[in-house]
């Protein structure tokens, strides 16, 4: 009976206690535009990498880094949006981190924005490519025998890493 009534009584805290709020968008805002910005020089600089170990390759290098950078961009709307019109949604950094996006959400930022819609069928288009290019194979190849040993290609990543802990250490501050 005893641990019927603590369990209880720590259930009736937990429901009256206030719903964590969203941190400010002042506070994210710059830190979602610093993410993304790390994420296009990495994806460039390794697009340039391995196009210089496998040039045979040179297109598809760069439709994949255009890919990455769009879907970047992509995330980087929705997040803006989901602040602006339902924050409690980005309540802790594990609901920034994977956005749950809806339908719905996805129909009204269309209706509402131009600018995503055409980002959107651009993102849309640029993975359909990437994703059904034949050349595929041949390219994971090349990157994991020519480039994934190479210094250059370790220190990047290496940077990238810490680059992406920064950011992720003060978004996490945001939530404080």
């Amino acid at each position: 009976m005893r641990r019927a009534g603590a369990a209880l009584a720590l259930a009736v805290v937990l429901l009256a206690a206030p719903a964590r709020a969203a941190p400010a968008p002042e506070c994210l805002l710059p830190l979602l535009l610093s993410e993304l910005q790390a994420k296009r020089a990495f994806h460039s600089e390794l697009a340039t990498l391995l196009a210089a170990v496998a040039p045979e390759h040179l297109s598809l290098t760069r439709l994949s880094a255009q890919t990455q950078i769009a879907l970047a961009e992509r995330r980087l709307m929705r997040a803006t949006a989901l602040l602006d019109r339902d924050p409690n949604r980005l309540a802790t950094p594990a609901a920034l981190a994977a956005i749950a996006w809806t339908e719905r959400d996805e129909s009204a930022l269309q209706r509402d924005s131009r600018e995503y819609r055409l980002l959107s069928e651009r993102t849309n288009a640029l993975a359909a490519a990437n994703d059904t290019d034949p050349r595929w194979p041949a390219l994971q190849t090349a990157y994991r025998e020519r480039l994934r040993q190479e210094p250059t290609h370790k220190a990047l990543l290496k940077l990238f890493a810490a680059e992406m802990q920064a950011i992720a250490a003060r978004i996490e501050a945001c939530f404080d």
